[in-house]
């Protein structure tokens, strides 16, 4: 570059010493100036002059293509044909001597003739660009029709590449036909070709004319009767595309051509609106969609409901509200079942402990009234993005949930004080708490053993005066770690997994498991067995003293040691049902959790008498403690259980225990308790943990239980279905596994193909994942494209019954595409090889699908040809459609350029005759409406 400048000086240099010379030499020097080694090579500087224009300026080179094998400069490299009478040609990048390669724009030549361009008058020009591959879309040529192309490169001073007539970079190309004839929706190219002859079937009666009823006004075109029922009539050539019927309307059938008619506002109000769905059925026309509304209910949003009965001509402009006002609201979605069933479902905030749940609702008098919502996920995470399909009476459902924390379940809770608290899990992590729950530390981690128990305890070392903390944690394999705070050592004590752990102190510790194993130690480091009478597993430890020690575990099994040795036959629990945890307020005051909603307590004299939980679910954790309450001077017990289900009941004092006050909704299993309750004068703070096989800690402060996670949530697939029409559900099967790599799965989609359920997610690392089931019951192994790691928003729809399609958004660092794969509903084994359908430098996103027939169409928002108004970035909506079952496609098409503001995420759907379209689009204000977004639908 610094050469080219240098050049570029000189001449410039040069012609000022020339004008400077030029009255006392003349003209003659002159001619001698030009003549000199240059007589090949033409200067233009407009781009529509001929080979003998003249430079202008001071760059006197053209610019020029690479030169072939034989020496002579390249040009055009490819003219491929498209739908619609659309070319794409293609060349490599041209280069200058001043002019950066991207600076350089290009002129392009059309005959009919070979060899005959006129390159006086160029017939399209192509500015400069910095894309990979110049390129340039022909449209709306003669179908069936030869054309050649010539391409020339300009440079910035508008040098013109030289054109060797001898040699001529020309290519030819042959655009496609017109479409097939025959009745139906074509798709293959928006408009047609003006005077393409359209065939109608059906019954016609004695029609005689036609009318294009998508256009503005109708346009009335002669038909020719080729028989009772086929009739032929022409595209006049003053509309663009519409469709086609017959008149008088006696029954008859239609052609229906790609066009963009008006689009309706279906939401119009001053709140926005976004995320829409709609669903269609016969004339039935559904939508559903979030409205962030005003006024009482300021901040929260809703599901909007409003349907069509005469098949999308007219909607409902009072939109029903079907969600919970005082809940807030949003990304719904929608499906028609049979008898005009309609079910709706969409994901809603707790407010009161800031969690997203997935709540469900349906009409059985299309959409005249819903049913009150029911909470499907109802667990301790966020789930989120749902979607729905029906077949008959099975209703499926799926979304993303956060719930299941990877590597980890959490097993044990146990800390010295509120801002001290630990817990373990099946991951083998330990993690620390020092703010009450609200952050998590992983302080240690040993993933390839399960830890099953944590318990510890504070002293004061013989000699000092500073307290010193000491921990204990245990699991499979005899593994028991120890903290001497200043870090983590690992013991193994034989084979067998540990599941309990207690101590009166620093120096009398017990740990118990599997095959009734006791082990004591005296010092944290060396570990003793004890005579053990049972060889049923020991699931917990706890004692008064050192000297009255209990251990709990299968089969009823409750032992007692009294400083001398352990007996099974001093305590008589009166079940054989599997107990699973032990507390104590004091030796004469212990309460046993077991399987089936079993509770026991005993004064210590080894009678244990049942006591009614309420529940009938395994319970795995108990906990309690004592206080006095602000104002007071009476001791208040208090004992907390919990189990399978969710299930968290309490006991104050000698009152039953309640098992509806404190129990926290979900699917999710407590497996353990623990807490501090600290009472002064004036108030009471309340920190009451239990964690979950799933993964949150919960923390419950008197008033509600809220989650929290250790650490970022991977996100995972979750699955049910109804056999009942959305009567009842089954529970929630977890569908993808994306913590098995440290991946995470998001956005699902779902479909039913010829009574075939087939689910798809996008997973990082691991791309598009696929599963299929005939019953909603059992599931193949996913499938899906490894390696790949930029695959998002999968859609599914499907034709036929037994073909099913999909089409994602594939990104890169610099683009995102969109592609497409088809295949059976059912027997998938390997992942299909996709289609790319956008270009390789696109911003395509979110794209939606349907297919009518062997006709496929695809919408998408596109950011790489948004518009800017008033500079504000606005997105697009790009269409593509394929006549022929994916084999070929038209180019895309701008479907929201007449619409003056954003448009995004838009929702394809279609009836077998029509397909329907609705999505999010900026309106400016209008009256007294402000900008915001609104829900637009058209249909063709």
């Amino acid at each position: 570059m610094i050469n080219k400048w240098v050049r570029s000086l000189s001449l410039v240099l040069v012609a000022s010493f020339l004008r400077f010379l030029s009255p006392l030499l003349g003209s003659l020097f002159f001619i001698s100036f030009f003549g000199c080694g240059r007589v090949d090579t033409p200067k233009v500087a407009d781009p529509f002059a001929n080979l003998t224009g003249k430079s202008l300026g001071f760059d006197i080179d053209p610019p020029y293509f690479e030169k072939d094998v034989f020496g002579r400069e390249t040009g055009l490299d490819s003219a491929v044909p498209g739908a619609c009478g659309a070319v794409l040609l293609q060349w490599a990048f041209a280069h200058d001597s001043v002019s950066s390669d991207y600076n350089i724009s290009y002129v392009i030549y059309q005959t009919l003739s070979p060899g005959s361009e006129n390159f006086s008058t160029p017939a399209y020009q192509v500015p400069a660009s910095n894309t990979n591959h110049p390129q340039y879309l022909v449209k709306n040529l003669s179908p069936n029709t030869t054309y050649s192309f010539v391409v020339r490169a300009r440079d910035e001073a508008g040098n013109l590449s030289v054109i060797d007539p001898a040699h001529l970079v020309e290519q030819s190309v042959t655009t496609q036909g017109t479409r097939d004839k025959g009745a139906g929706p074509n798709l293959y190219c928006p408009g047609g070709y003006a005077g393409d002859a359209v065939t109608l079937t059906g019954f016609l009666g004695s029609a005689t004319t036609a009318s294009f009823t998508g256009s503005l006004s109708l346009v009335p075109v002669p038909v020719t009767s080729i028989s009772p029922s086929e009739v032929r009539a022409v595209i006049p050539s003053n509309i663009q595309s519409g469709a086609i019927q017959v008149s008088p309307g006696i029954a008859a059938t239609s052609d229906r051509f790609l066009f963009f008619p008006s689009p309706q506002n279906i939401s119009k109000d001053a709140s926005g609106s976004t995320h829409p769905a709609i669903a269609v059925s016969g004339a039935n026309v559904a939508m559903v969609w979030t409205d962030s509304y005003s006024g009482t209910f300021s901040g929260k949003g809703r599901i909007l409901f409003s349907r069509s009965t005469d098949g999308g001509q007219t909607f409902s402009f009072s939109p029903r509200v079907i969600s919970d006002m005082n809940r807030s609201s949003g990304f719904p979605s929608i499906a028609y079942g049979a008898g005009g069933n309609i079910y709706v479902i969409w994901d809603d905030i707790e407010s009161a402990i800031n969690n997203t749940d997935i709540y469900f609702s349906q009409s059985n008098d299309n959409g005249g009234t819903f049913s009150a919502p029911v909470n499907l996920s109802d667990n301790a995470g966020n789930s989120f993005s749902p979607k729905i399909a029906v077949s008959g009476s099975a209703v499926s459902v799926v979304w993303q949930d956060d719930s299941v924390l990877p590597g980890y379940g959490l097993t044990s809770v146990w800390g010295t004080t509120l801002n001290d608290v630990y817990a373990v899990g099946t991951g083998g992590n330990i993690y620390h708490s020092a703010d009450q729950g609200n952050n998590w530390l992983k302080e240690f981690s040993q993933p390839t053993v399960s830890l099953n128990a944590i318990w510890g305890t504070t002293y004061i070392p013989s000699g000092t005066t500073v307290s010193k903390k000491v921990i204990y944690a245990a699991g499979a394999g005899g593994t028991i770690l120890s903290y001497d705070g200043l870090g983590w050592s690992t013991t193994t004590v034989g084979s067998a997994a540990l599941n309990g752990l207690w101590g009166s102190g620093f120096n009398d510790v017990y740990a118990v498991g599997a095959g009734g194993v006791i082990l004591h130690s005296k010092d944290g480091i060396t570990w003793t067995s004890q005579i053990s009478p049972t060889a049923f597993a020991l699931t917990a430890v706890w004692g008064s003293t050192a000297n009255d020690v209990y251990a709990v575990g299968a089969g009823g099994t409750i032992l007692h040691y009294d400083g001398l040795g352990w007996s099974s036959t001093s305590q008589t629990s009166g079940t054989t049902i599997n107990l699973n945890a032990i507390w104590g307020s004091s030796s004469t005051d212990i309460y046993v959790a077991g399987d089936n909603g079993v509770i026991l307590n005993s004064a210590g004299t080894g009678s244990w008498t049942p006591q009614p939980s309420g529940v009938t679910s395994g319970l795995n954790a108990i906990w309690g403690t004592t206080y006095i309450a602000p104002g007071t001077t009476v001791s208040t017990k208090l004992i907390y259980a919990g189990g399978a289900n969710g299930k968290i009941i309490k006991k104050v004092d000698t009152s039953p225990w309640d098992a509806t006050s404190v129990a926290v909704g979900g699917h999710f299993t407590i497996r353990a308790l623990w807490g501090m309750i600290l009472a002064d004068s004036t108030r009471l703070v309340t920190n009451i943990y239990g964690v979950e096989g799933d993964g949150p800690v919960l923390q419950w402060t008197g008033a509600n239980w809220r989650p929290f996670l250790m650490e970022p949530p991977q996100g995972e697939i979750f699955f049910r279905q109804s056999v009942n029409s959305g009567t009842s559900f089954s529970p929630p099967v977890l569908l993808s596994s994306a913590f098995v790599a440290g991946h995470q799965a998001a956005t699902p989609d779902l479909v039913y193909s010829g009574g075939n359920l087939t689910v798809t997610w996008a997973e990082t690392q691991s791309g598009i994942h696929l599963r299929q089931s005939s019953d909603g019951i059992i599931f193949s192994l996913p499938v899906f494209p490894l390696p790949s790691s930029s695959s998002v928003y999968p859609k599914l729809t499907q034709q036929g019954g037994n073909t099913v399609y999909l089409v994602w958004q594939d990104t890169s660092p610099l683009f995102s595409q969109i592609r497409m794969v088809q295949f059976p509903s059912m027997g998938l084994s390997t992942f299909p090889v996709s289609q790319l359908l956008t270009s390789s430098s696109g911003g395509a996103a979110e794209p939606a699908i349907t297919v009518l027939g062997q006709n496929i169409v695809v919408v998408w928002a596109d950011q790489s040809q948004r518009k800017n108004d008033n500079n504000i970035v606005q997105n697009e909506i790009f269409l593509i459609s394929s006549p022929n079952g994916g084999s070929s496609f038209t180019p895309p098409v701008n479907f929201s350029s007449p619409f003056p503001d954003s448009s995004d995420r838009p929702m394809l759907v279609n009836d077998g005759f029509r397909i329907d379209m609705v999505w999010q689009q900026m309106t400016p204000p209008v009256g007294l409406l402000p900008l915001n977004n609104e829900i637009f639908f058209s249909q063709f």
